[in-house]
């Protein structure tokens, strides 16, 4: 056999390879998320506003968990738990094994106040009215949209799945508003 056929099979043989033992722990079967680690979005609801608008076009990053679990904070993607066949986009804000608790609009993790600056509180009369507690069982993340009277997310339909994450949200690329073109996501 030739070197060249071999190396040509090694080529293609290595991107199944990764496709198939995930090496970034993605919870997508998306290849560009498996064999390349990252993967681009399109925002299409006003769920996540400020901080993404609808049409952005965002980047994640599938590397970003392949050996830890998000961060308080993070904006991630992941697959919605009563419908694995739709994406979802929204901030981290409670772990596996931390409480947190919504009262008159402030948020709290096991006590201590979560600065959320990304918030725009003009947009939070609903949620400034709500007064309750979850505990985060393991293996599983509580998540909030950033336009708190206009997202349908964990105080709804409960907990997500670690497992579910795609991975975390980096940037955005494209957007109707060009100052938004490459702003990271925080």
């Amino acid at each position: 056999m030739k070197v060249s056929t071999i190396i040509i099979a090694l080529l293609t043989s290595i991107p199944a390879l990764m496709y198939v033992v995930n090496p970034f722990g993605t919870g997508t079967y998306d290849p560009r998320a498996r064999v390349l680690g990252v993967i681009p979005y399109r925002i299409p609801s006003k769920s996540m506003t400020p901080t993404l608008q609808v049409g952005d076009f965002i980047i994640v990053s599938a590397a970003s968990y392949a050996s830890k679990i998000p961060s308080v904070n993070d904006v991630v993607v992941f697959k919605y738990p009563n419908d694995k066949n739709i994406d979802f986009v929204m901030r981290v804000l409670a772990r596996e094994g931390e409480t947190i608790s919504i009262n008159n609009g402030a948020v709290t993790v096991d006590g201590k106040n979560i600065d959320q600056p990304y918030l725009d509180l003009k947009d939070t009369v609903r949620t400034s009215q709500l007064n309750k507690s979850w505990k985060v069982p393991e293996g599983f993340l509580f998540v909030l949209g950033d336009n708190r009277d206009n997202s349908n997310d964990s105080r709804y339909w409960g907990f997500v799945p670690i497992a579910n994450v795609v991975g975390k949200v980096k940037m955005i690329w494209m957007s109707k508003d060009i100052d938004r073109i490459g702003k990271s996501v925080e």
